[in-house]
Order: C-alpha cells, then sequence, then structure tokens
C-alpha cells in the first residue's frame, strides 16, 4: 500500500480486488480515520474508487461492492483493461449493484458512480476531493495511477512510470523489459574448455607422464612434481596363481581328483 499526500488529500493506492482483501482496507480506513479525528477542522470524507477482475462469479463481485459501501461515503467504480472474458461495463455494474443493495440496508455509502476507464476514473476521484479527505484506490495499473497523481502534485512518487507493462510498483517497468529483451537477444557464450591438470587423463585416454603431486611434498613446501616428489610407478597387475600337477604314485602326472582317487593312491603306496 502507498500513500500519497495530493494538495492535502491523503491518498492511498492498493491492489485490493475482492471481499476479503476490501474487509482488510475497510479495517485500515477504520482506524486511520480513528486516529486523524480531532487532528484537523476540516471534516473528513471517504472516497474509494473499487474495481473487479472479470474472472470472478457475479455473486463475489457483488460482495465486494457491498462490504466497500460499509466503508466509504462515495464510491466509483472501474473496470480492468483486460475483461477476461466479460463484456465492456458488466463488472462494474455487478460491482455497482451490490453497493445499492448494501445502501438500501443502511449502509455508510451515500453515492455510488461508474467511469470504467481507470485513469479518468482516478481524475474523477480527484475533482471530488477536498482539503482534508481520504482517498483509497484499488487499482489495476499501479505505475500509470502514480504517474497521473505525480502530474497534480510538485512531488515525484516511487514507481510512477508511465507504462503498459505491469510490474513492481518500486520498479520501472519499462526498463525491466528493456533489460529483459536484452537479455534474450545477447548470445550465450559457449563456457570454455577447464585447463586439465597433468595427472588427469587426456582426450585419447592416455595417462600423462607426470605423477601427481603428494600432500607431504605441498606441506614441506616443495611444490609437486619438480619439487623432489617422486613419481608413483604404475600398478603390476594381479598374480595369477598356478596350480602346478600333482604326481600320482604310479608316475603320471594326472592331478587326483577327489577323496576316492586319494584313497586309491594310499592303498597302492601301501
Amino acid at each position: 500500500m502507498n500513500l500519497v499526500d495530493v494538495g492535502n488529500v491523503e491518498v492511498c493506492i492498493d491492489y485490493c480486488h475482492n471481499a476479503a482483501g476490501m474487509r482488510a482496507v475497510g479495517e485500515f480506513v477504520e482506524r486511520y480515520a480513528e486516529q486523524n479525528e480531532g487532528r484537523s477542522d476540516l471534516k473528513m470524507s471517504r472516497i474509494g474508487l473499487i474495481g473487479a477482475a472479470g474472472d470472478r462469479r457475479d455473486e463475489d463481485m457483488r460482495e465486494l461492492g457491498a462490504v466497500a459501501a460499509l466503508h466509504f461515503d462515495v464510491l466509483v467504480v472501474r473496470e480492468d483493461d483486460r475483461l477476461r472474458g466479460r463484456r465492456a461495463g458488466e463488472t462494474a455494474s455487478l460491482v455497482a449493484d451490490g453497493v445499492r443493495q448494501a445502501m438500501s440496508e443502511g449502509a455508510r455509502c451515500r453515492q455510488v458512480e461508474v467511469v470504467l476507464d481507470e485513469i479518468e476514473a482516478v481524475g474523477h476521484v480527484m475533482t471530488r476531493t477536498n482539503p482534508g479527505d481520504l482517498v483509497m484506490m484499488c487499482v489495476d495499473q499501479h505505475a500509470q495511477v502514480l504517474a497521473e497523481l505525480e502530474n497534480r502534485t510538485n512531488h515525484a512518487q516511487a514507481g510512477s512510470h508511465a507504462s503498459e507493462i505491469a510490474g513492481d510498483p518500486d520498479l520501472d517497468p519499462a526498463e525491466l523489459a528493456v533489460t529483459a529483451e536484452r537479455r534474450v537477444r545477447r548470445p550465450r557464450r559457449r563456457p570454455s574448455a577447464r585447463p586439465r591438470r597433468p595427472w588427469q587423463r587426456t582426450l585419447s585416454g592416455s595417462t600423462s607422464t607426470t605423477s601427481r603431486p603428494c600432500p607431504s611434498s605441498r606441506r614441506a613446501g616443495g611444490g609437486g612434481a619438480g619439487g623432489g616428489c617422486v613419481p608413483r610407478p604404475p600398478r603390476r597387475p594381479p598374480r595369477q596363481r598356478l596350480r602346478s600337477p600333482t604326481t600320482s604314485p604310479c608316475g603320471c602326472s594326472e592331478r587326483p581328483i577327489g577323496s576316492q582317487r586319494l584313497k586309491r593312491a594310499r592303498t597302492s603306496s601301501a
């Protein structure tokens, strides 16, 4: 929420677009009016600019208008640029119906108006204000609304950049779009090949002759293979166990297999 002073008129800007958010906004308005009561001789009127998204249910839009009517004296209903499947004026009409129904039941609101274009609605609200009033604007195009309010005062407002691109209120949406476009067009650099260390394998698969520096030489300040480190000898292939044939008592080189042949050899030797 942003608070702007425009000609001694307190203007609050928020993104509220549903009944739950409007209840929170209404609580803020009540506390703010209670705190400022008695500080000035001017009578404070509460003026609200509200709107709902077109993809909400009809009863949700009416509920938004009914909740807003409990906290404001005058309400101006606007519409978003993106209607989201609705006809022009349909969303604002549903919200205004909720306001009128609450007014018939004794709500605080005394007047409701419909101005579809958001920037025109902002100008219409500001023409109705007097010094000491409180204005709550629930907007969709935050940057454009701030730019419109900046034109009515001599002070620049944070995020007041006239652009059709929605974005962070504290940043310039146009600059963000240009920066993003530059990043997309900029060719991506291919990562350069990392230099291989002497003890790592080369591309052909052979092993380099230079040995890997041992930790002891580094601790002693040797500085690798050139600092007195002995190359590690290549590993020997595992030994193969060769079993020589056993000579039997009869003189043949046949290897005895099994316990029966051993018995037969012992019997013949006895």
